[in-house]
């Protein structure tokens, strides 16, 4: 298999990489403890943070709601609707969820979680991102609104 993109570093080993909704963007956690965001198109590494051990990644994408009817990303004046997409970390090592905006950059919110959990997205509409704690199976759900 060849490569075509690669970061060269011996020392970092990559656990998980996870593919953004729109497939524009990855997030890879390593050995080191740290996520790096990485633009699948032009093969680079955007943005590196550290101190995520056994971090656990996903996505959340929210789209611009004119009308419930509305399926499309599209409104009914024809206008293209606006897309704001979320990385979500969940730290284990930390018992924190944090929420980063990608367009923007900023860290939009942490909360609170244990550390004997896991990080659940579900594909469905509108998008969930669970946390389950492995220890008494109760579901702590982020619902995007």
């Amino acid at each position: 298999m060849t490569c075509r993109f690669g970061l060269s570093d011996i020392m970092r080993e990559g656990y998980c990489i996870v593919c953004s909704p729109n497939k524009m963007f990855s997030v890879i956690s390593d050995a080191m403890g740290r996520v790096i965001l990485i633009n699948n198109k032009k093969g680079i590494a955007l943005r590196m943070w550290k101190g995520y051990r056994d971090a656990q990644c996903g996505w959340i994408e929210v789209i611009e709601e004119r009308d419930r009817a509305i399926r499309r990303n599209v409104d009914k004046s024809g206008r293209l609707l606006r897309i704001a997409l979320f990385l979500v970390i969940y730290a284990p090592k930390k018992g924190v969820i944090d929420i980063w905006s990608i367009q923007q950059g900023p860290k939009i919110t942490t909360f609170t979680a244990s550390k004997n959990g896991r990080q659940v997205v579900s594909i469905a509409s509108p998008p969930l991102l669970c946390f389950q704690c492995i220890s008494s199976l109760s579901f702590c759900t982020l619902h995007v609104i």
